[in-house]
């Protein structure tokens, strides 16, 4: 069962579609967490989970 799942996982980790959909994703996330890094009056805060998920759930 182990090798048959690794060998599953491993082939849909290499698939062209996985790679396109995440570069996607990785193109649409990054910029808007950069930009937002600032939020909050221009105060910088520190990255913590529940403010990254926020505005990650916000620029999707």
């Amino acid at each position: 069962m182990w090798g048959f799942t690794r060998k599953e996982f491993f082939g849909l980790v290499r698939s062209t579609a996985f790679v396109a959909i995440l570069v996607a994703a990785l193109l649409n996330t990054v910029p808007g967490l950069y930009m937002n890094a600032e939020a909050g009056y221009g105060n910088q805060s520190f990255p913590v989970t529940y403010r990254m998920v926020e505005m990650i759930q916000d620029t999707m």
